[in-house]
């Protein structure tokens, strides 16, 4: 495959799921920030994303989009758009020796590392960083100023119903 286009990207993010090369939600989750981030492209950019700038491409993101998103919310669809062009880039160069990234973190120095498998204890409460949200199905919403939740695992196809129904439970949580 020779398509660098933005339509071949998006094929390609289907193949790795129809292959069992990534999980289907690591790839919904891919395929939802590039088409968010890479959405403002101009038709003649999405001839070829191999070939975009993605620091540019971010800054006009949030130029035209920063008010719906806080900082972490943008920086997990800037580490799925980046780990989408990177393996796409790769699998075009190499297709017999493509491996997807999906098992690797990034570091914001740029050094990848293993992610860490240990458990912390039911008394710990760690911030989850933008990387780890990268690499798990996690949604950060900031509610206060100094105060931000998270949600972890919500399937990407999410109903109304569904959507109505954890919202119901959240409510019932609230204290006048």
């Amino acid at each position: 495959m020779s398509d660098r286009s933005y339509a071949g990207l998006i094929g390609f993010l289907d193949w790795t799921a129809e292959k069992g090369l990534m999980a289907k939600n690591t790839v919904n989750g891919r395929k939802a920030a590039v088409a968010g981030v890479l959405g403002i492209l101009d038709p003649e950019e999405k001839g070829d994303v191999t070939a975009i700038d993605l620091d540019n491409v971010m800054t006009r993101f949030v130029n035209l989009n920063g008010k719906k998103y806080n900082t972490s919310s943008l920086n997990v669809y800037k580490s799925r758009t980046n780990a989408a062009l990177n393996d796409f880039r790769q699998w075009l160069n190499d297709p017999l020796a493509f491996k997807p990234q999906g098992n690797k973190s990034e570091k914001p120095n740029g050094k990848v590392s293993k992610p860490k498998l240990s458990k912390p204890s039911e008394e710990q409460v760690a911030p989850v960083s933008a990387t780890q949200a990268h690499s798990a199905n996690v949604f950060p919403i900031q509610i206060r100023e100094n105060l931000v939740i998270r949600i972890h695992g919500l399937p990407f196809d999410l109903t109304k119903s569904e959507a109505e129904r954890i919202a119901n439970v959240v409510k019932a949580m609230a204290m006048e």
